[in-house]
């Protein structure tokens, strides 16, 4: 009994420490990324694509296209990992939304400055939420899927998804916007990997 305790008290901790991340998510994206008319990547970057021109809040549309997204990862991968990605959508979604006043704030005009600190501060919340376990929805759950069952790296599909995204931003905006959004995004993924897999710079090589 002692034993069952002590793993909800370690989940509960691991959940709020996730929700930090999700807040940490929020305040980049609506901080520094949306008042520079910048996207994000994967299905981020088409809801706040939709944000821009139709007004639709952010989180409320991640939930949304996250739906069949979430069935799949409890038909397919496994209960635990379905939990796990419910848990962090919502909070993710709850995190964005919850944060939108900050929007307002725009408190640095330089747009490169806006990408890179965007970039920068999401990183670290989706690195802290990876780190801890927990995923965001979107393309993390048909990269799980993809990796169980056919063992194929979803990161082409990632990155053809991330070039449309930016060709999006340059036809609709322009192209400084579109590279400034390139510089983002790889911003976000260098702090979410260093972030999600620790600092440690130690490499291994096995001899065969």
């Amino acid at each position: 009994m002692m034993l069952k305790k002590r793993e909800v008290l370690h989940e509960v901790r691991r959940y709020f420490v996730v929700l930090f991340g999700c807040a940490v998510c929020g305040v980049g994206i609506n901080l520094f990324i949306l008042p520079a008319n910048l996207l994000t990547s994967g299905l981020g970057g088409i809801a706040i694509l939709l944000h821009y021109f139709v007004g639709w809040p952010v989180g409320v549309q991640l939930l949304v296209y996250n739906l069949p997204i979430l069935y799949l990862a409890h038909r397919f991968v496994g209960k635990r990992y379905a939990v796990d990605t419910i848990l962090g959508t919502v909070l993710f979604s709850f995190g964005i939304d919850v944060c939108s006043p900050l929007s307002a704030l725009h408190p640095v005009r330089d747009t490169m400055l806006n990408a890179i600190f965007g970039g920068v501060v999401s990183g670290i919340g989706y690195g802290v939420i990876f780190r801890f376990g927990s995923n965001t929805g979107g393309v993390d759950v048909f990269g799980a899927i993809l990796k169980k069952y056919w063992s194929i790296d979803v990161g082409t599909g990632v990155f053809l998804l991330n070039m449309l995204i930016i060709a999006a931003s340059a036809a609709l905006f322009d192209l400084e916007t579109a590279l400034f959004t390139l510089v983002c995004i790889y911003a976000t993924a260098e702090l979410t990997n260093r972030w999600a897999a620790g600092f440690n710079r130690e490499k291994a090589i096995f001899i065969i």
